[in-house]
């Protein structure tokens, strides 16, 4: 530019910082190449440069033709006379840092979100170097040791823990660093000098290169829980005592009564009036209801606490055995079953599985009418999460008002008299809760009901 503030020169690179040509800008004033308030700072460092002093580094923005602003970062140097002592020009070099700037500023935004998170999370968290000292930690973690933030830093948990739970924190670190792998553990914790159960997940930290370089752990208070878990293994305890006295102890008293019953009925029937032949009779068939009672107790009891394999079985197989079982009643009842081909192989506990198929298709022959053939079929069910099997029944169905409470223990959902003691449904519903699943009724188009049980994938 000359003395007037006229550009003179316009190079290329000046062209694609301002997105103008040389030929439109030559003989204008630099004022268009600056935003408002720029001209001013730039002037005071044409004025300092012709004194003799250079620029080191100093940011000044630059105007594009479109209104955006671009930063450039200058530098300069002064040209004297050949006495070394007058200047008699500056030359200035410039590089464009918008980028930077602009990445430079989504980092401190991203870092002041990230420090919003961990300073505001329920959580407690910290993140550990390659040498298991603390590089951050957040003050829900801090404040629980009675300290800030920045105690922790460089320094390690043998400065804050006893002896053996800083081994226990060190030996879990060691491992995930190593293995790469995340874990979730449950495990101690000192809070106000008192143990404390925690949940923690700690997974490895990586640098870009994808090396391993320290531990970001997260964790958060279950003490409350582990109590309820261990008053729930009380009553557990309590309530496999109550089953054994119900499968030993009463089961001594029921059978006098069975049998002191049919004696009488054998060596007294013809002493009894129609009443007291009646009496009796109720007795008997009282006694065989609560016999069931027992059983299916204990039959529920036990599937609260089966096991779920991994391996995977035929469920043709598991289906083919229920319907043997239930061969006689099959016959009795005229019912027609029919099996979709083509079952899938499903990852369950095939015993117990077995016992939810043959409870849902004797409760589909159940409840149906007396004067209708029962039909039934089985078939697959799946959705995005569950696989399961589906039995679709013609029967009396089952009321909206009904479907859940026909699932939990020794509820029906019928208003006639019918066999049985309402817990087959409950032991179905054990069964898919314990594989991950769930069992429901649902009405089934032109009458009928399909009862289904699903298995978590």
């Amino acid at each position: 530019m000359d003395s007037q503030r006229c550009i003179t020169c316009f190079n290329h690179a000046f062209e694609s910082l301002t997105g103008r040509l040389s030929a439109d800008v030559l003989g204008q004033t630099i004022d268009i190449l600056f935003p408002s308030g720029q001209i001013e700072k730039l002037m005071e460092l044409i004025k300092k440069s012709q004194a003799g002093e250079h620029w080191k580094t100093v940011e000044i923005e630059i105007l594009h033709i479109d209104g955006t602003i671009h930063t450039v970062l200058w530098n300069s140097a002064t040209i004297f006379t050949s006495d070394g002592k007058t200047p008699v020009a500056t030359i200035a070099q410039g590089q464009e840092i918008t980028e930077r700037i602009r990445a430079e500023e989504s980092l401190k935004e991203s870092e002041a979100r990230y420090r919003t998170l961990i300073e505001n999370i329920p959580q407690k968290i910290f993140k550990k170097d390659r040498n298991y000292r603390y590089v951050v930690v957040n003050e829900n973690f801090s404040h629980d040791i009675g300290l800030h933030p920045e105690d922790f830093v460089g320094k390690t948990d043998y400065d804050f823990f006893p002896g053996e739970l800083a081994d226990k924190y060190r030996a879990d670190d060691n491992r995930i660093m190593e293995t790469g792998e995340t874990e979730e553990l449950e495990e101690k914790y000192l809070l106000d000098g008192r143990e404390t159960w925690v949940n923690t997940i700690k997974t490895p930290v990586r640098d870009n290169n994808g090396e391993i370089i320290g531990v970001l752990g997260i964790f958060w208070d279950i003490t409350e829980r582990k109590h309820v878990e261990e008053e729930l293994q009380h009553v557990n305890r309590d309530l496999k005592t109550l089953l054994y006295i119900a499968s030993h102890d009463l089961r001594e008293p029921l059978r006098s009564i069975q049998n002191f019953s049919q004696m009488v009925n054998e060596r007294y029937a013809d002493r009894l009036d129609d009443k007291g032949k009646d009496f009796l009779r109720r007795v008997v068939k009282g006694a065989e209801r609560l016999d069931r009672l027992l059983n299916d107790v204990l039959e529920l009891s036990r599937a609260q606490h089966m096991e779920t394999p991994n391996e995977g079985v035929n469920t043709r197989k598991i289906v083919n055995e229920a319907l043997k079982r239930l061969e006689s009643k099959i016959k009795e009842t005229k019912a027609k079953v029919v099996v979709e081909p083509n079952l899938p192989t499903l990852h369950v506990n095939a015993t117990w599985v077995t016992q939810a198929i043959y409870n849902m298709v004797a409760n589909a022959i159940k409840f149906t009418s007396a004067d209708e053939q029962p039909l039934i079929e089985i078939g697959i069910y799946n959705d995005d999460y569950q696989t399961g099997l589906v039995v679709r029944d013609r029967g009396t169905g089952v009321a909206p008002e009904h479907a859940e409470r026909i699932f939990q223990l020794f509820q029906r959902a019928v208003g006639r008299e019918v066999d049985g003691t309402g817990a087959g449904l409950a032991i179905v519903h054990q069964v898919a809760e314990r594989h991950g699943g769930r069992a429901w009724v649902q009405p089934r188009e032109g009458g009928g009901s399909e009862f289904i049980i699903t298995f978590k994938k």
